[in-house]
């Protein structure tokens, strides 16, 4: 929910997740701000036309399986329906490419992001892990909250963060501006009350699975195209080259073809 209320007030632009247990969307959070490279396994979606729909409980497998069930798009929804499509979890399994406008949506949002924040996670997995990277070469800066150390941190001093009872770090030979070793939760309750935003509580009202109608939880494509427009912006201000020269040199985008590597 502090997530939630971070992006609403506006200090979060966007979100990358690994997780697939549905609690962004659970928390009432627009699909626009949010990546989710490993699936959720609220949702459902159709191996012919790609949307991707909202289930009241959590699918039964995992690794892009068939749930035996036809396409919900019907003629009303887009003015025609998809007749020959059936909808399979999107859980990612570890041979799976990662979703496309997922991952392209992750490494955009990363590479124009002035600060980069890693909530609970190592960064071992990749190409996840190095996203974070991604605005260093346009001036940005990158904070690791994690209990354990990361793969992008490798000798660190601690220095005790007297104003939020938290450890934090003297950073040497690292790639993050600054490390803090707490929990999430405590974390961002702190950054929420420095910055004077409300967190709400839960409300069924506002979760997505327990509404009785269809909600579609496709990535709206005029907002990837809105994106994709500024990340163009974005790299000729920074590296003053065309999309296409700087694509050339390998630095980027990377593949949606790219995988889940351990």
């Amino acid at each position: 929910m502090a997530l939630r209320a971070l992006v609403e007030a506006g200090y979060v632009q966007y979100i990358v997740s690994q997780n697939i247990d549905g609690l962004h969307l659970r928390s009432g959070l627009n699909r626009r701000y949010i990546s989710e490279l490993h699936g959720n396994i609220f949702i459902e979606q159709c191996h012919t036309c790609g949307r991707q729909f909202v289930r009241s409980t959590s699918v039964e497998s995992v690794g892009q399986k068939s749930l035996g069930i036809r396409c919900r798009l019907t003629a009303s929804d887009v003015g025609r329906a998809c007749r020959s499509g059936s909808l399979h979890d999107n859980v990612l399994d570890w041979e799976h490419d990662l979703p496309p406008k997922d991952l392209d949506m992750a490494i955009m949002h990363s590479t124009m992001a002035d600060l980069n924040i890693t909530l609970g996670t190592t960064l071992q997995i990749v190409p996840s892990g190095n996203l974070p990277l991604k605005n260093r070469k346009g001036g940005g800066k990158l904070v690791i909250c994690n209990l354990q150390p990361t793969k992008h941190v490798r000798h660190l001093q601690i220095l005790l963060l007297t104003q939020f009872n938290m450890n934090t770090f003297i950073l040497q030979d690292s790639k993050a501006n600054l490390v803090i070793s707490s929990y999430v939760d405590a974390i961002l309750s702190k950054v929420c009350k420095c910055l004077g935003v409300e967190i709400s509580e839960y409300t069924e009202s506002s979760d997505p699975t327990t509404h009785s109608s269809l909600v579609e939880w496709t990535i709206p494509l005029n907002h990837v195209n809105t994106i994709k427009s500024q990340f163009r912006a974005h790299l000729k201000e920074t590296v003053g080259c065309s999309p296409k020269r700087k694509k050339a040199r390998g630095a980027v985008n990377a593949p949606a073809s790219s995988k889940i590597n351990n």
